[in-house]
């Protein structure tokens, strides 16, 4: 049975990589020199996620030992919860703001789609597969229906060109009025936003 290992640690940034191990032994992981000096020049508290039978829990962490390039951080007190885990380290100093904003609104244009200014929407969806490993893309049909005319879009379905005021009809890209220009086709997972 294949595991995820990676999960989102609700709005804390992953600040190294995520790591599988035994709750029983001390977990150590690595990080960035660079990533941990900025870290402690701010003072930061260090918590280490671990995800753990569908649930997410915190505990406190310390700097242990240091490489030239890399340092380890490790669990503060001994893990309570015995057993295999993800974990990834993180800290208050860095969080998400989650969802990621696209400037796309499912919801405009009499429910065709269009631009708006913190829209979280998209035409299509970057998500990750079933195994957590790669990003999957699902889009919607962009293209018109006539497959003799690639440079002509759905603009029944989508509302690609033009503002939500005027500009309805368009159906190919004119002078300041692209695909995308305001806005991103795809609405990004929470997922793939912290991979």
């Amino acid at each position: 049975m294949s595991k995820t290992l990676c999960f989102v640690p609700e709005a804390y940034v992953p600040l190294s990589r995520f790591i599988q191990a035994e709750g029983s032994t001390p977990v150590a992981i690595p990080v960035s020199r660079a990533v941990a000096d900025y870290l402690r020049l701010h003072n930061a508290p260090l918590l280490l996620a671990c995800l753990r039978g569908g649930e997410v829990a915190y505990q406190k962490a310390n700097w242990s030992t240091l490489h030239e390039d890399t340092v380890e951080a490790e669990a503060a007190e001994e893990i309570s919860e015995k057993g295999e885990g993800v974990f990834v380290l993180v800290s208050p100093l860095l969080t998400n703001m989650l969802p990621v904003v696209s400037h796309w609104d499912n919801s405009v244009a009499e429910g065709k789609g269009g631009f708006r200014y913190g829209g979280t929407d998209g035409i299509g969806t970057l998500r990750m597969d079933e195994a957590g490993e790669k990003v999957v893309s699902e889009h919607a049909r962009l293209y018109n229906s006539d497959p003799d005319s690639p440079y002509v879009y759905n603009t029944e379905d989508h509302q690609l060109f033009g503002g939500n005021e005027g500009n309805k009809n368009f159906k190919t890209p004119q002078f300041e009025h692209y695909i995308g220009d305001r806005y991103s086709l795809y609405a990004v997972d929470d997922l793939v936003a912290v991979s």
